[in-house]
């Protein structure tokens, strides 16, 4: 019992980052040669039997030469030499012209504010012929609502007359 406390206490060590390189040497040899671990230990011999895995494992044989031979050949393609875009005879490279570069880059960057300067004046005016065609059919909807409710308005003056004119035929007759 003393030992599996001894093995516990190592683990909060070990945990904390304060174990010297015997104890974790105690704990991978616990972990990896010891045959009845108890329960609630279980879960870290996972994690030192796999840490012993680890280092048994080795590059196969002529895996650093194969290594150092790729990293070569790559070094060798990126020497090659690339074909020169050139405008005509004794002409410079353009793209190592940095004045041309400059004037290329200055011409995109204004051609690109000028598209966006055009498409925000264009949206806009969309954007205002929409609102216009809307407030429109607002005015005529409520040109419509207006018209009708004078109507029923006037109705409702008529039918009260009559209705004035018959109570008042009926009143007479009463009489």
């Amino acid at each position: 019992m003393d030992k599996y406390k001894n093995i516990e206490r190592l683990l909060q060590l070990y945990w904390a980052g304060k174990t010297s390189v015997e104890e974790e040497s105690t704990l991978r040899h616990f972990f990896t040669s010891e045959v009845d671990i108890p329960k609630d230990l279980q879960p870290y011999a996972e994690l030192f039997i796999f840490q012993q895995k680890q280092g048994e494992e080795r590059l196969s044989d002529g895996f650093e030469a194969r290594l150092l031979q790729r990293m070569e050949d790559e070094k060798e393609l990126r020497n090659v030499s690339r074909p020169k875009l050139v405008a005509g005879d004794g002409a410079r490279n353009v793209f190592r012209n940095p004045l041309l570069l400059k004037v290329a880059a200055g011409i995109v960057l204004v051609l690109g504010i000028g598209l966006l300067g055009y498409r925000g004046v264009e949206q806009r005016q969309v954007r205002q012929l929409a609102q216009a065609e809307a407030r429109a059919t607002i005015i005529d909807a409520l040109g419509m609502l207006s018209d009708n409710l004078q109507k029923g308005e006037l109705m409702v003056d008529n039918g009260l007359k009559q209705l004035e004119l018959l109570e008042s035929l009926m009143a007479a007759d009463d009489q």
